[in-house]
């Protein structure tokens, strides 16, 4: 199926595939379709409105489905009420006519997540960290993974942040200093101690 020549022209359409584009760039692996469901002001109540609507319903049922509000009154828009419903089969192509490029970062990390065995650990709050995935410069989603391990096995020492950060991330000391939380959340029983202060001082020999 080619891209219609007019989908450019028509920001209300392409407005209505972008949220389609977005959500399943979210959840890749869908299988249901994707709904919504058409505002009386989502088209222009006009004679532009109405060859919007008459273009988006060109696109089904190849591409999408329509299913016009079931009771609708005789002056309400056809548009009215109606639901619309993307094939997820059609990504692909979605993504291609819009020229998305959906950022699949966090599903890349979440498969490298549940292909290291990290789950069994039980110091780790596994639903926390699919959805909180961090990274480190020049280092794959793996590489950080493993680097976990270290930090599930420290549960039971008392270190200071830095401690933990240089041990764990390639000597990185500073690493942790603003994933504090992200640490307390995903390592429960993880013991982090606030770091002493060292004070240098001099008495003179002969003061006042």
């Amino acid at each position: 199926m080619d891209k219609p020549p007019w989908l450019d022209d028509e920001p209300e359409i392409r407005q209505l595939l972008q949220s389609f584009a977005a959500r399943m760039a979210k959840t890749p692996d869908a299988i249901k379709p994707l709904r919504s469901s058409l505002k009386p002001e989502y088209f222009a109540m006009n004679e532009q409105g109405n060859q919007s609507w008459a273009l988006l319903n060109r696109l089904a049922p190849n591409f999408i489905t329509i299913k016009p509000k079931a009771k609708r009154n005789p002056f309400d828009v056809e548009w009215f009420g109606a639901m619309v419903y993307f094939k997820p089969e059609n990504k692909h192509l979605l993504f291609e006519w819009l020229n998305f490029k959906p950022d699949d970062s966090l599903h890349r990390w979440q498969q490298a997540l549940s292909a290291s065995g990290l789950a069994a650990s039980d110091s780790v709050n596994f639903d926390n960290l699919k959805n909180s995935p961090i990274s480190f410069p020049g280092k794959t989603d793996a590489a950080v993974i493993q680097q976990l391990f270290l930090i599930a096995k420290e549960s039971r020492k008392e270190l200071t942040l830095r401690e933990i950060s240089a041990c764990c991330f390639w000597g990185d000391s500073k690493f942790l200093d603003n994933k504090s939380d992200w640490l307390a959340n995903s390592f429960t029983t993880l013991s982090v101690v606030t770091g002493k202060i060292q004070v240098n001082y001099f008495l003179p020999e002969y003061y006042d």
